[in-house]
């Protein structure tokens, strides 16, 4: 029997008192309400205000990954941005043989030895930009240091071209731009990526990233990971890469292009968003405060390249912890490529839903007391894995950058500094002199050196 999708009023979901990440906010509403709704009217429910159909809960995330072809993120609010703004196959904006191909390609400068031979490099880059910060006379908003201190840092590993401050600092303000614009109603959103500044910041920072590839594919090598995706897309691995399905014969400019930009900018606003989150809680409780310092006294990025959080037990209860309760992307937009019947509900053809996957993190009989920030509870015996990237075919590809650079930027603060004075995170404008700005994180402090 297939059921009709309940619409319901927005009114049955309560408004978070700080709509940040630092309450578990889903677009601006409490995780107890969003699942006291889909307890009452079932996983799958029709939000009249938003004129969205919402996809909750641990049955809806399974059946949701089980059969990835069943759905276009390329036809999304999200991957049409992505598609306008970098070209049609980026990879937040493909489907099918487009996006498992480029999974392939991607995946091995992703992971393992290809991110952990960059960590050193990578833990003096964001040490020396909290020394640079200590002692500031004025507040600071640290999620945006983050921001620039993760682009360097992937500057010089992932995509090494020695760009000056101020192209970095460029890189950071389109990439923020790119991605929070996708939160503004349609209405909207395309007078935003039309703004002047906007068009020429793009222009300077893809033409950027086309000179570097271009000079890669003129023999130039600099030993980061751009290079090992260019030696796994030479037509030797064809076959293996399946490149022949696609009829790509040669290497592509512009795909390099848009890996390129990937690997450099890519996630690291999630990234700061879990930092600043995890340092604000920290500092907000002395006992988990100290317990942190004493671990990461000994910190060394070597030894952490090689042996991983092995040696860290309690800073690893806090990482897990903070991707529960501050998962970087919560939920995702898709829209069906048939007729659906899911979990008894009819979902029609090219119905664009919002799979709010990140709600699983706060269900009781998973994670008792869920609103509690408790990293005890991944001591001992630890509970199923936080659902903080995403699942199935379209799983965040950076998963393992976002846990490495998580890991390397609080345990490198912890061993030399600390928050002298400052604020919840919280939500501020984009940018603060236009009206109708997307808003992202803030977390204005001041930093101290410990020693």
């Amino acid at each position: 029997m297939t059921h009709a999708i309940p619409v319901v009023s927005i009114d049955r979901l309560v408004r978070s008192e700080r709509p940040g990440r630092i309450d578990g906010a889903i677009l601006g509403f409490t995780p107890e309400s969003w699942l006291q709704l889909a307890a009452q009217v079932g996983p799958v429910f029709h939000v009249e205000e938003l004129g969205r159909t919402c996809l909750c809960g641990a049955d809806a995330n399974a059946a949701a990954w089980r059969h990835p072809d069943d759905w276009s993120y390329a036809r999304s609010t999200v991957g049409e941005v992505f598609q306008s703004q970098l070209g049609r196959d980026y990879i937040t904006g493909s489907d099918g043989a487009v996006h498992r191909h480029q999974r392939k390609l991607l995946r091995p400068v992703f992971t393992g030895p290809a991110l952990t031979r960059h960590v050193a490099t990578g833990a003096e880059i964001l040490r020396a930009g909290f020394a640079a910060l200590a002692g500031a006379a004025q507040h600071i908003d640290l999620h945006s240091e983050m921001i620039l201190r993760y682009t360097l840092a992937f500057n010089r590993t992932m995509v090494d071209s020695d760009a000056d401050d101020d192209l970095i600092r460029g890189i950071t303000r389109f990439e923020e731009a790119l991605v929070l614009g996708g939160s503004l109603p349609p209405s909207e959103r395309a007078a935003w990526y039309a703004r002047p500044a906007y068009v020429a910041l793009r222009e300077t920072v893809l033409g950027h990233f086309r000179s570097v590839v271009k000079a890669r594919l003129a023999g130039q090598r600099k030993g980061d990971n751009l290079d090992l995706l260019i030696a796994a897309m030479q037509p030797s691995s064809a076959s293996e890469l399946d490149i022949d399905e696609l009829d790509i014969g040669e290497l592509e400019i512009d795909e390099l292009v848009r890996d390129a930009y990937l690997m450099q900018a890519g996630g690291a606003g999630n990234i700061a968003s879990l930092f600043c989150n995890l340092l604000a809680v920290l500092h907000s409780e002395p006992a988990w405060l100290q317990r942190s310092r004493q671990e990461c006294a000994t910190f060394d990025a070597e030894r952490f390249a090689h042996e991983g959080v092995s040696g860290f037990p309690f800073m690893r209860a806090i990482m897990l912890e903070g991707e529960r309760r501050f998962a970087p992307t919560p939920i995702m937009p898709k829209v069906a490529t048939r007729d659906l019947e899911f979990l008894g509900y009819r979902i029609p053809q090219g119905l664009e839903v919002l799979h709010v996957f990140g709600l699983v993190n706060f269900i009781e009989s998973i994670y008792p007391e869920p609103m509690r920030f408790d990293p005890e509870r991944w001591l001992g015996v630890t509970p199923k894995r936080p659902v903080a990237f995403g699942g199935g075919e379209h799983m965040c590809l950076g998963i393992d950058v976002a846990r490495i650079y998580g890991f390397l930027s609080l345990a490198t603060f912890l061993r030399e500094f600390t928050i002298a004075e400052g604020e919840l995170p919280g939500m501020i404008p984009v940018e603060s002199q236009e009206s109708g700005s997307p808003e992202r994180v803030g977390y204005r402090v001041r930093i101290a050196a410990t020693g």
